[in-house]
């Protein structure tokens, strides 16, 4: 039998904070750890209710699911939560809770409960997986500079057409040609960098629900120029948007590029190499799901590490070419989403890995999507003020909508907006803004304008908002929408005739 002063010594010396409770949740102990936690001494802990400390347990909803756990069924209680440090100066913590029951003659009696602070071993794990995402970056690189390399001649090529067009004899259908060729140049530009942008965000998981077929293919566009010519890359995604989803766009497609490199290395010197893409409406336990499957003929894993392949920091690859958290950052998103993650793999003979999610109703999507371009727009003279501190940009943009009927004028910054809206507001039907400019940014100016006319349609543009402001004010209905750069000043001007005329 242990020596009891010796198992009170090693409690008050452990680094986990330990609680013990009576059936009614009045403290009978706790460790110098769970003090300094609290930043109050042990002694004024006790008799007290542990609720008074631990303000998460006085919920209705937490109590009955607590309740439900650990005293009918008699099951440990674990939870991982966020909450503010109770010491001077510290912020945001990661805590991990385990509650256990205490039986006497099979009565539950007390409850012990450990608190683990985590925020260390968490925020090492985010910076592995930015580490992670990194390599994966860097393998794609090359391919990518090579992609715009080739968008930039193609677009070069073009212009040197045109000009010739212009000394010489003048055809308008191949002028009209050229010119819809660049267009297309300049947003499958557009696509790689929203892909980019979106892969390599920091930040708490954006659970939304969205079409799981365009992020595929716009993945695999990214994917593609990493994979070597050696290997044959086939896919079978659905042309339609039926299939909805509800996860972290950025996260699926990290953890897809990530199944896509993976196979990369796994063909390494095999012949005939071939990586196959499919994305399927399936039945799994009995609910419908969207699978992504992705299959190599590569070098395969033996049985015995299957089990093991999804565990954090476990690599089949050689020194300093994996960090092991490949799989197990899909796996985490698929349990996160509900979801099912499997993988099936003989030695020599290749790997299949399948990522199903639960599909979604159909609802209506996001505010800021443009409408269809309309077959003849009309902007009928009504007045749009356009906001850009980009010379370029703003002068483009304005000529664009006067083409299409629109009487345009422009500012500089959020500043010299509000200046000329205060002037004119009488005039000015809707306002297309930049988000980031110097003096005053577009949604500053934005909530300015709202505040005096909260009818005034604003458009939101952005190259790249990484606050997630812009979006927090169309949340809030100050603007209408938040739209991509480069803007496609067809559609912008269907969608300002749509706001104005409507």
């Amino acid at each position: 039998m242990i020596d009891p002063h010796l198992l009170a010594t090693a409690m008050d010396q452990s680094s986990e904070a330990v609680i013990i409770t009576d059936r009614r949740g009045r403290i009978e102990y706790v460790n110098a750890a769970f003090g300094h936690m609290m930043g109050i001494a042990p002694e004024d802990l006790m008799d007290q209710p542990i609720h008074e400390y631990e303000p998460r347990m006085a919920g209705e909803g937490w109590r009955r699911s607590f309740l439900d756990c650990v005293a009918r069924r008699g099951k440990p209680w674990r939870e991982e939560i966020r909450e503010k440090g109770w010491q001077t100066g510290e912020g945001i913590r990661v805590v991990d809770y385990s509650t256990t029951p205490v039986r006497v003659d099979g009565r539950i009696t007390h409850f012990v409960t450990i608190k683990r602070d985590i925020s260390s071993r968490r925020n090492l794990e985010q910076q592995l997986q930015q580490a992670q995402k990194m390599e994966v970056v860097g393998a794609l690189a090359g391919g990518i500079a090579h992609n715009f390399n080739n968008m930039l001649a193609a677009l070069n090529g073009n212009v040197y057409l045109l000009n010739s067009m212009l000394d010489g004899e003048w055809d308008a259908a191949k002028a009209r040609a050229k010119l819809d060729a660049m267009n297309g140049v300049i947003m499958r530009a557009a696509e790689h960098i929203r892909g980019l942008l979106s892969f390599a965000r920091k930040g708490r998981m954006d659970v939304k629900v969205f079409p799981l077929a365009p992020l595929v293919k716009e993945t695999l566009k990214l994917a593609a120029s990493g994979v070597p010519e050696a290997i044959r890359l086939e896919t079978d995604v659905p042309a339609d948007d039926d299939l909805l989803v509800n996860s972290d766009a950025a996260q699926l497609q990290q953890a897809l590029l990530n199944l896509i490199n993976n196979a990369v290395d796994a063909l390494e010197d095999v012949e005939q190499a071939l990586i196959r893409v499919e994305v399927a409406a399936v039945d799994r336990a009995g609910k419908r799901h969207a699978c992504i499957t992705v299959t190599d003929n590569g070098c395969g894993m033996p049985q015995h590490l299957l089990t093991k392949v999804c565990d954090p920091y476990f690599t089949t690859k050689q020194p300093g070419k994996g960090t092991g958290l490949g799989l197990a950052m899909v796996s985490g998103m698929a349990d996160q989403c509900k979801g099912m993650f499997s993988i099936e793999s003989l030695k020599g003979k290749g790997t299949t890995v399948r990522l199903c999610l639960p599909l979604e109703k159909h609802e209506q999507l996001s505010s800021s999507d443009m409408p269809a371009m309309a077959e003849a727009v009309t902007g009928r003279g009504a007045c749009v003020l356009w906001v850009d501190d980009d010379d370029d940009v703003r002068e483009t943009g304005a000529e664009a909508l006067r083409s299409a009927g629109f009487h345009v004028l422009t500012a500089v910054d959020g500043q010299d907006a509000l200046n000329v809206f205060l002037e004119r507001r009488g005039e000015i039907h809707a306002a297309v803004m930049d988000v980031i400019m110097p003096e005053m940014g577009g949604v500053k100016a934005a909530r300015r304008m709202n505040e005096v006319r909260p009818s005034l349609p604003i458009i939101l543009m952005s190259g790249y908002d990484s606050s997630g402001e812009a979006q927090t004010a169309c949340d809030e209905g100050i603007c209408e929408g938040v739209i991509s750069k480069p803007v496609q000043p067809g559609q912008l001007a269907a969608m300002l005739q749509s706001l104005i005329h409507d």
